[in-house]
């Protein structure tokens, strides 16, 4: 039983080396000799573990905890003839077959992540989430906190081995990202955001008031209403037949049914707490938006021209980058959701100080139950799985830009295509610069937004030059 309870905690103390002693003298009066040898030579091993440190308690080495685990087992071997459960030890394959899954169980469980809970203004938190909610509450206590700030109150001896890296990180989620305002359509209730201080605790919401994020918020809603009218009054004049050129009701139609879908992901935004999955769909929905208007625009802002043969592997290509590039989009949509844009910290090409860091890709597509209960705000991920998926989305960015140029490669003997190779070319270059950047620099919001932008912008010259190959061609 003593010898059990030393190898679960993997620890040694007097009380357990003083206990020994007497567990040999029983050996001695009912086992036999080779029994008494083997386990004379586990007391000894545990002595010369015991005396190599002056604390109290010692730590077995794990280079020494396999050793004990052979020499218990050896013993158990011998044990078994003494006691006549058999007339000779254990086969000796049997037996290596038995260390080895030993050792296979001890490194699986070396592999789990510390699952303890702590304990934080009445809520459970894993270690890593525990960092994230006093940094985020104090953040909350403190809306006008600088980056230095937060070093005077997070001291670097007090973290681990990357603290500037990681304090950075969160840092940038907590100041620049969130919820803007704790309900919706309104802001604390009101039409407007509410003007007082930053900081303030309105009544009714825990959630105090910070100023600038919920005008961010508004105008963003305001901005979505506002696009929400104009595709309405898009499609009555489709409808009344007041456009320049013929427009069919089924692309205006859909454009208006989206656009109200689009609208109730963007509440659903709120009130489910930015699920990471409503959040990206909502994302997405932005970009499909942007692409339905723009299609509408070029089928009335369309010149004829005259037919221009494009060979089919060519538009076969094109119509692929179309499909890598709004995975890729989605990707960046599921980083920035779960807040994993600055897992690797500041590092490109390499993460956390290594080419391939400690990832979970198990929980890197991690949907999570939806509800209001469940605050997805700053992520709930552990910084493992947000390496996984910052991983993900760089090597989605490369398979991306070879996709893309082979693209435009393809493209280059198009002498009528050539704006829209220059304007490819031009924005994947730009685009994968800001990515970069936005790592290097600890994710500035003016370059985020670029990100963002330049994305959207790709996404419709890709459009634009299906619009043109296939739907110019045709007429």
């Amino acid at each position: 039983g003593m010898s059990k309870e030393m190898l679960e905690d993997g620890q040694l103390d007097s009380k357990e080396i003083l206990a020994l002693p007497f567990t040999l003298i029983r050996m001695q009066m009912v086992g036999g000799d080779e029994a008494i040898k083997i386990y004379t030579s586990f007391f000894e091993k545990i002595n010369d573990i015991y005396e190599a440190s002056d604390d109290e308690v010692v730590q077995i080495p794990e280079s020494d905890k396999q050793k004990v685990f052979i020499l218990l087992s050896r013993f158990a071997v011998q044990c078994r003839v003494d006691l006549g459960i058999s007339d000779t030890p254990i086969d000796e394959s049997i037996f290596a077959r038995a260390i080895s899954v030993v050792e296979q169980s001890d490194k699986a469980v070396k592999g789990k992540k510390d699952t303890s809970k702590y304990t934080f203004k009445g809520k459970a938190f894993a270690k890593g989430r525990l960092v994230h909610a006093v940094v985020k509450d104090y953040v909350s206590q403190n809306p006008v906190t600088t980056f230095d700030d937060l070093k005077k109150a997070f001291p670097d001896e007090w973290q681990s081995d990357k603290p500037n890296q990681g304090n950075r990180a969160v840092f940038a989620r907590l100041s620049d990202a969130g919820l803007g305002c704790p309900d919706w359509p309104g802001c604390y209730g009101q039409i407007l955001v509410p003007d007082l201080a930053d900081g303030t605790q309105i009544e009714g919401y825990e959630r105090p008031l910070e100023v600038a994020k919920g005008w961010k918020e508004m105008v963003h809603r305001y901005a979505a209403s506002t696009l929400g009218l104009v595709i309405l009054i898009l499609w009555l004049l489709a409808l009344r037949g007041k456009t320049q050129r013929f427009q069919s009701m089924a692309l205006p139609s859909f454009t208006v049914l989206f656009v109200i879908l689009q609208g109730m992901f963007g509440m659903w935004t709120v009130t489910l707490m930015v699920h990471p999955g409503i959040v990206t769909t909502h994302l997405i929905g932005g970009f499909t938006t942007s692409a339905l208007l723009y299609w509408l625009y070029l089928n009335q802002n369309n010149r004829t021209s005259a037919y221009r043969h494009i060979l089919k592997r060519h538009k076969y290509l094109l119509l692929l980058s179309l499909l890598v590039l709004s995975i890729q989009i989605i990707l960046g949509g599921w980083t920035s959701t779960h807040y994993a844009a600055l897992a690797c910290g500041d590092q490109f090409p390499t993460c956390l100080n290594s080419w391939w860091p400690d990832m979970d890709f198990s929980k890197a597509l991690y949907w999570g139950p939806i509800g209001a209960e469940h605050d997805y705000e700053f992520g709930v991920l552990e910084n493992e799985a947000r390496a996984a998926i910052q991983m993900i989305h760089r090597i989605g960015a490369l398979i991306t830009a070879i996709i893309l140029a082979s693209l435009i490669f393809s493209l280059r003997r198009y002498n009528h295509l050539k704006n829209y190779q220059l304007a490819i070319g031009g924005l994947l270059v730009t685009q994968i610069s800001l990515g970069i950047l936005n790592v290097v620099l600890s994710l500035p919001m003016t370059l985020a937004v670029l990100h963002n932008a330049v994305a959207l912008l790709l996404l419709l010259s890709i459009i634009g030059l299906i619009h043109k190959i296939f739907k110019s061609n045709n007429q």
